[in-house]
């Protein structure tokens, strides 16, 4: 009991220590030189690749700023591709929707596999992306891709509802090789599970 109420000593300390030292910064002079509205955004001609980070992931405010930041560049900057961290299959549910309008805005961010894009804001702009293609002619268009590979699910069906077009035993073959692998699965899969198959 000794040592315990110790060690929960010593961690308290320690990150009272850690706490004050994080609080030692210093404010940046003219801060306003940094600042703009998102309407005020102007990407130079040569930029080719816009990356946006975040700094949470979740909250609201970050949501609704990434969404209006994203509407402004496909307007005013004739952004044309928007590629998110997220799994390919998913991404392109997301693609035949904004392209085809195959189902709805939710069913096809809820395609994504990860938890933190199943937001209201995320579902208002891929509905705002649908709506944009239907106005633009067809090299105007919007496009989305996701770009992690480690999700499964909708990388199978991708996969395998193409081979089915264009090789049907390929289709078959492969259907059999990758019964087991899924979202479900993937932390139990090995290379010696995938080559038994």
């Amino acid at each position: 009991m000794a040592n315990n109420k110790f060690y929960f000593i010593f961690a308290a300390i320690f990150l009272s220590v850690l706490l004050v030292g994080c609080n030692r910064s210093t404010a940046i002079d003219k801060a306003e030189q940094y600042i703009s509205t998102v309407e005020q955004i102007d990407i130079p001609n040569d930029v080719r690749v816009i990356g946006l980070g975040e700094a949470t992931h979740g909250n609201v405010e970050l949501q609704e700023l990434k969404k209006d930041v994203f509407e402004a560049l496909i307007r005013n900057e004739s952004v044309q591709v928007f590629v998110l961290e997220g799994d390919f299959g998913g991404g392109q549910q997301i693609n035949h929707f904004i392209l085809e309008g195959k189902g709805t805005a939710e069913e096809a961010v809820n395609a994504l596999d990860y938890h933190i894009y199943k937001t209201e804001q995320m579902i208002e702009f891929v509905q705002w992306m649908h709506d944009y293609n239907a106005t633009v002619s067809e090299d105007g268009k919007i496009y989305f891709y996701g770009n992690d590979m480690q999700r499964y699910d909708y990388n199978k069906k991708g996969l395998l509802d193409y081979y089915k077009v264009v090789n049907i035993d390929a289709a078959n073959k492969y259907t059999d090789q990758l019964e087991n692998v899924s979202n479900n699965t993937m932390r139990e899969l090995s290379p010696k599970t995938e080559q038994t198959n």
